[in-house]
């Protein structure tokens, strides 16, 4: 092989190998920012859950007027006789902790009463109304682990006292029960910093009082029972929607990348550049088979017997019990595996670039696409 052959092989073969290392960098690139914004986006958008606990208290007492029996106000869990109550005293607390400390509340609630007068047997209402006793509030905590509220409230029950015995005395209401519901309503927005996203929680506690009645005892009802755990789930938020476009446009760039590298692959490949390929995968599938000489065999004296494939030396191997010789030419163009005999029959199998002129020595018409 001459010098200009030489180096029109290594310029070849480096021109192939840096345009193969660009376009593979591109397409990793590529690849990494469609994966970036496809998990980015996941992480952004997937539900995200948190444990939390609710308590509850509704502490009150009922103040007489005066009389010689009582003086200081009752607390709860008494009876207690109507016709002697002077007011009512509620104090209502909530209390909201999760585990995790990057959550932020919006919190609304208020406290209302509702006069409920209904048939004993059926539970059906003959007449409700409401009033609220303390407005709707609004708070904002940012980062919290919990949230908390305490708010009293003065109830005058005289007023929905009387107003329910007149009630059913009117109309006569024999199988009728009055009760007065003293409610906190909590409406809990929890803000996940992660997705900008609201999930509601709602809670609410009574205070379950009976009207028209001479004596009576309180109950308390809650929607959420003390210490139960729950899980407050927080979905994805929708703006983060162009992530996905824009991981959807890399990904398709990535393809179309990876059909130019094969193309090109395809196109700038010859037999040179496929010749290593063939000889490592006949050594590396019968390297215990072969026996690497350093040098030309002199196969002077010997008749050359042509083999077509491999797999035919591998039988005249196993026929003759004797090993598979291999040697390369200083130029790299040619593999011959050889197999010599006493009888002087020289069995040759060889992998070569038949057409290396054709592919190197066109000097005045060069390949486009390595220039």
């Amino acid at each position: 092989m001459s010098e200009f052959e030489i180096e029109k092989r290594q310029e070849y073969v480096r021109n192939r190998k840096k345009w193969v290392l660009i376009q593979g960098l591109v397409l990793a690139l590529v690849v990494a920012i469609a994966l970036g914004f496809f998990i980015g986006y996941y992480r952004m958008n997937r539900a995200y859950y948190i444990e939390y606990n609710e308590k509850s208290n509704i502490d009150y007492r009922v103040q007489y007027v005066d009389n010689h029996y009582f003086d200081d106000p009752l607390g709860k869990d008494r009876s207690y006789i109507s016709s002697i109550i002077d007011t009512m005293f509620a104090d209502f607390s909530y209390e909201l902790n999760m585990q995790t400390n990057n959550v932020g509340f919006d919190c609304e609630y208020q406290i209302c009463a509702v006069l409920l007068v209904a048939d004993k047997d059926s539970g059906n209402p003959y007449y409700t109304t409401e009033e609220i006793l303390l407005p709707k509030t609004t708070f904002t905590t940012a980062d919290a682990k919990s949230m908390a509220l305490h708010e009293s409230v003065q109830i005058d029950f005289n007023k929905y006292h009387d107003f329910a015995t007149e009630f059913i005395k009117t109309y006569n209401l024999t199988n009728a029960s009055s009760t007065l519901l003293v409610t906190l309503d909590v409406e809990v927005l929890s803000r996940c910093p992660e997705f900008e996203a609201t999930n509601e929680n709602h809670y609410s506690t009574s205070l379950n009082v009976p009207l028209a009645v001479e004596t009576f005892s309180v109950e308390t009802v809650s929607s959420s029972p003390t210490a139960e755990n729950k899980v407050l789930a927080c979905s994805g938020n929708k703006s983060y929607v162009w992530m996905l476009v824009v991981g959807i446009v890399a990904a398709c760039l990535a393809v179309a990348l990876l059909i130019v590298l094969t193309v090109f692959l395809y196109k700038t490949k010859n037999e040179d550049v496929t010749y290593d390929a063939r000889v490592r995968k006949v050594v590396n599938a019968y390297r215990s088979f072969i026996q690497e000489i350093q040098g030309d065999f002199d196969s002077s004296g010997y008749q050359v017997v042509p083999i077509k494939t491999f797999t035919e030396m591998l039988g005249v191997r196993d026929t003759l019990q004797a090993p598979i010789l291999m040697s390369e030419n200083r130029d790299e163009t040619m593999t011959q595996f050889l197999i010599p005999t006493d009888a002087k029959l020289l069995y040759v199998y060889e992998i070569k670039v038949d057409n290396y002129d054709e592919i190197y020595c066109r000097a005045e018409n060069p390949d486009p696409a390595l220039t």
